[in-house]
């Protein structure tokens, strides 16, 4: 839907000035040269996977007649939903996203300071990115599922 690939749209536009803040504040970087925008269409693919991922289980769990109980309301059922879906991709998501984050870590230590900056900033990108994907998009999947589903 518009809705949900807006809001992974918004999730990499918000985790790029927290990956700015860290690199810059608490890594001591401050270089940030033209190379650090090529991590946007690095992480563009990656929160698309995330997205994709996360999204894909939550409508496999609908399937599920395991979780359904009888007498169950439709925030009960949601809940339960969540709480598979959620079980299940955060650690499939933090696995890919901290590979991805060990390899531009590695890259950070290079002796040739852009190529480190960029090592440093795009690691930092991939870990913030994964904390939106597991905390602010399932709110959003909620949202979508309980009150514009019909509507899109």
């Amino acid at each position: 839907s518009a809705f949900l690939a807006s809001v992974a749209m918004l999730g990499i536009a918000l985790s790029l000035p927290v990956a700015v803040f860290i690199n810059r504040f608490i890594f001591q970087v401050t270089i940030f040269n033209f190379i650090n925008y090529i991590s946007i269409f690095v992480i563009l693919g990656i929160a698309a996977d995330d997205v994709f991922v996360f999204t894909d289980c939550w409508k496999q769990s609908a399937t599920f007649s395991q979780l359904k109980e009888e007498g169950d309301t439709k925030i009960d059922w949601l809940r339960k939903r969540m709480n598979y879906t959620w079980r299940r991709t955060s650690k499939a998501i933090l696995t890919t996203s901290l590979t991805t984050c060990m390899s531009f870590l590695a890259t950070g230590f290079s002796k040739l300071l852009p190529i480190s900056a960029f090592g440093f900033f795009s690691a930092m990108f991939v870990m913030m990115l994964y904390v939106f994907t597991i905390t602010i998009y399932p709110c959003c999947i909620i949202l979508f599922d309980k009150y514009l589903v019909n509507r899109c």
